[in-house]
């Protein structure tokens, strides 16, 4: 999942490459599997992550999902 270009990453293209890489692992609820993972690395209620699309996630946010969604994938 991890991206090249960390840095210009928001809230909103987060979600997408969550949830798609959630969909390629064959996690049922990705959309909101996404959203709640995000909201745990970011601190955040689900709901919040919808009035910050825009946001961009610091490299810190971003490991710490990377780390996340890789455990998930292992089913840890």
């Amino acid at each position: 999942m991890r991206s090249d270009n960390t840095k210009d990453i928001t809230v909103s293209e987060a979600l997408c490459l969550t949830e798609s890489a959630l969909l390629e692992a064959g996690t049922l609820e990705a959309q909101v599997e996404a959203q709640w993972i995000l909201a745990e690395v970011l601190g955040l209620k689900r709901f919040e992550l919808f009035l910050w699309p825009d946001k961009k996630l610091t490299g810190e946010e971003w490991d710490r999902l990377d780390e996340i969604h890789l455990a998930r994938q292992q089913r840890c």
